[in-house]
């Protein structure tokens, strides 16, 4: 490296490290941690279709009302709880925006990804439930409150809007709204965490690698170097 002109005069010298380059958005460090959330997650082929199966599978399931037990069990289709598990408003719906299958689908879907469902309870004068949502985990915040547990949920465009009054958050709702669907696992908690969580260091290692390759694939063979 030439660092004096023939006059004597110096050059001079700057180095820098790849590290230096991430302040204007360069993301392909070996060393910086990846980001494992279920949005990567949903990346990941095997990963995506299991979570697809399992929420299909359980949203072809007929649900029923029952009364008795054993050989005696006979299946009601009179009580109001039975058109939560057949039809709603319009044919084969659960509410005015998700069909059965789509209700169920929803609620499935959100166990495999977050390990947590949510879902909406519209209730009419008498008590009982008229219609129910199946609700995006993201759009719900759960917290103590003394000794209740309460729900704040998010209303939001890309969303279900149970109310329909557009975006709005509704705070402080409680089991009469809000049935809480719990996955497995952290026992004594209010929420599970979900798997991408528990699994972070495994799941960051496969998304590691499958970064690494579409980096190779689109560079090419061709070597860079920077003077």
């Amino acid at each position: 490296m030439i660092i004096t002109t023939r006059q004597g005069h110096a050059i001079e010298s700057r180095a820098f490290a790849l590290t230096d380059m991430v302040r204007w958005g360069y993301g392909g460090l070996r060393n910086l941690q990846t980001q494992v959330g279920d949005r990567e997650l949903r990346g990941i082929p095997a990963l995506s279709r299991a979570a697809r199966l399992r929420a299909e599978q359980v949203a072809k399931l007929k649900l029923c009302c029952w009364r008795g037990e054993g050989p005696t069990k006979q299946r009601v289709d009179s009580v109001w709880q039975a058109h939560l598990f057949s039809n709603g408003p319009r044919i084969n719906a659960t509410n005015r925006q998700q069909t059965r299958f789509e209700f169920w689908e929803t609620v499935e879907e959100s166990l495999s990804w977050h390990n947590e469902a949510y879902i909406w309870k519209t209730l009419g004068d008498n008590g009982q439930v008229i219609d129910w949502w199946a609700l995006h985990p993201a759009q719900v915040i759960t917290r103590y409150e003394g000794t209740k547990v309460l729900y704040d949920v998010q209303m939001a465009a890309g969303y279900v809007d149970p109310v329909g009054r557009g975006p709005g958050r509704y705070v402080g709702l409680d089991s009469s709204t809000i049935l809480a669907i719990r996955g497995h696992g952290q026992g004594g908690q209010i929420e599970a965490n979900p798997l991408y969580a528990v699994f972070r260091d495994k799941l960051a290692a496969t998304l590691g690698r499958q970064r690494h390759e579409a980096r190779m694939w689109r560079r090419g063979t061709a070597l860079q170097v920077a003077i």
